[in-house]
């Protein structure tokens, strides 16, 4: 008896539908994410003033990473042409896809800030001040 895919990896489905799938990226893969981020790392502590530029050269690039990402598991679709030649589904697919990546990434900006503020206020709250270095060093 043949199991559904959704059923037999259901551990492995993400939370959100339009998530990315669960799957070990590469070793290639992690290494072009890390030195992405310490690129940008390294501006933004070689400038130390706030600037968002690097904030924002840093999102697209992930943005691009995730899109290409998705883009490899995606399932094969056969295209539907119109009158003109063109595929119709096409155009919605790049949506999607470009909609979903933008999410992924904005939405892990948002959180790590969110966390990042409530750290601090925590911090604020247990010891009423907020240490020098952290409160000098915020971009």
């Amino acid at each position: 008896m043949q199991v559904a895919k959704d059923i037999k990896y259901a551990d492995k489905q993400p939370i959100v539908p339009w998530g990315p799938r669960f799957t070990k990226s590469s070793e290639n893969d992690m290494r072009i994410n890390l030195a992405i981020s310490a690129a940008f790392t390294a501006w933004i502590l070689i400038k130390r003033n706030a600037e968002y530029k690097p904030l924002q050269f840093l999102a697209f690039a992930f943005v691009y990473r995730i899109f290409e990402k998705l883009k490899s598991f995606e399932p094969p679709v056969s295209p539907t042409y119109s009158e003109d030649g063109e595929d119709e589904g096409r155009t919605l697919r790049l949506g999607k896809r470009i909609l979903r990546s933008l999410a992924l990434v904005f939405g892990s900006i948002t959180f790590a800030s969110l966390a990042y503020t409530g750290i601090l206020n925590l911090i604020e709250m247990a010891g009423s001040y907020i240490p020098a270095v952290l409160y000098n060093n915020q971009l």
